[in-house]
C-alpha cells in the first residue's frame, strides 16, 4: 500500500476511535461509514495487520468499560477480540454465543453457526448448498430451514429465541444437553477442553 493510502486509512481509524471516546454516536456512525477496518480487511488484504491493530483498539476501549458493537463478515478477526458473537441469517439473529464456543462446532447451537464454523479456513473451508433468501422470499418457520440438514415439518412453526448453555438460539432442535456446559471459558481453555486436554 502506498504512503498516501496508508495515511488515509490510519486517519479514518483515528477518527473512529476519537468519536468512540467522546461517546458521540452520530460522529461514530459518520466515521464508520467509511470504516477503515472494512477497507483494510476487505480491499486492502495485504494490510491485515492494520485491521488487527484497529481491532486491538476496540478491545482496549471495551476493556475500559465501554460497549462496542462490531458488525463484520470476518468472523475469524472478530473471534480474536470479541467476548460474544451474534450470528445473523436472512436478517434474523439465529444464535448468540461466547467466543469460546467457537473452539468446536459441538459447542455451537444452531445448524447455520456450525456451517459457518466448517466454512472457516482453519476448519476445512467447507461450503453448504443454496443461498440466503431475500427478505421478500423468507420461508415459513425457520429462516434456515430450506438449507438445514436437520429440517423437519415442526420447523415450519414459530421458532422462538431460547437460552441454551450461556447463549441464545432460534432452533427447536437444539437441546441443553447437546454439548457440555463450559461456563464461558476463554477460547484457548475451550479448545483444550474440547480436545480432552483441559487442566484441572
Amino acid at each position: 500500500m502506498d504512503q498516501n493510502c496508508k495515511a488515509v486509512v490510519e486517519k479514518r481509524i483515528q477518527r473512529t476511535m476519537e468519536s468512540l471516546q467522546k461517546n458521540n454516536m452520530q460522529a461514530y456512525y459518520a466515521a464508520t461509514k467509511e470504516d477503515a477496518v472494512a477497507q483494510v480487511a476487505g480491499l486492502l488484504k495485504p494490510e491485515l495487520a492494520l485491521a488487527k491493530k484497529a481491532m486491538e483498539d476496540f478491545r482496549r476501549f471495551a476493556d475500559a468499560g465501554n460497549g462496542v458493537l462490531l458488525i463484520t463478515h470476518d468472523i475469524e478477526l472478530a473471534l480474536e477480540v470479541a467476548d460474544r458473537i451474534a450470528v445473523f441469517y436472512a436478517g434474523t439473529t439465529v444464535e448468540e454465543a461466547l467466543v469460546g464456543d467457537f473452539a468446536s462446532q459441538e459447542l455451537l447451537r444452531h445448524p447455520y453457526t456450525r456451517a459457518l464454523w466448517r466454512a472457516m479456513p482453519r476448519n476445512g473451508f467447507t461450503p453448504i448448498d443454496g443461498v440466503q433468501p431475500y427478505v421478500k422470499d423468507l420461508p415459513e418457520g425457520c429462516v434456515f430451514g430450506p438449507r438445514c440438514p436437520d429440517f423437519s415439518p415442526e420447523c415450519l412453526g414459530e421458532i422462538p429465541e431460547r437460552v441454551v448453555r450461556c447463549g441464545t438460539v432460534r432452533c427447536i432442535k437444539c437441546r441443553e444437553d447437546d454439548s457440555h456446559h463450559h461456563h464461558g471459558k476463554g477460547l484457548e481453555s475451550a479448545v483444550k477442553e474440547a480436545n480432552g486436554h483441559a487442566g484441572s
